[in-house]
């Protein structure tokens, strides 16, 4: 049986939202640099203010956190940190 793709709503610093993927616990994004290879992080406690599992794009440096309801559950959104 196939994985089920969900799209979820990424935020930006400067306000404007994309579409990534959602798969399990997963997210896949590409940031805003417009780097090819998309970013991959695990699902993040929302609530979770230290200690928060952060992905940095590799050729610009920004930060962005995988938010769900709970640590490593279905992601409901990302944001960009820095």
């Amino acid at each position: 049986m196939p994985q089920v793709q969900v799209e979820i709503t990424i935020t930006y610093l400067d306000g404007h939202q994309a579409v990534a993927a959602s798969t399990g616990n997963n997210a896949a994004w590409l940031c805003i640099c417009h780097r090819p290879v998309p970013l991959l992080g695990y699902s993040d406690d929302a609530q979770r203010t230290t200690s928060a599992a952060v992905v940095e794009c590799p050729k610009c440096k920004r930060k962005y956190r995988v938010l769900a309801p709970g640590a490593r559950k279905v992601p409901t959104s990302i944001v960009e940190l820095q």
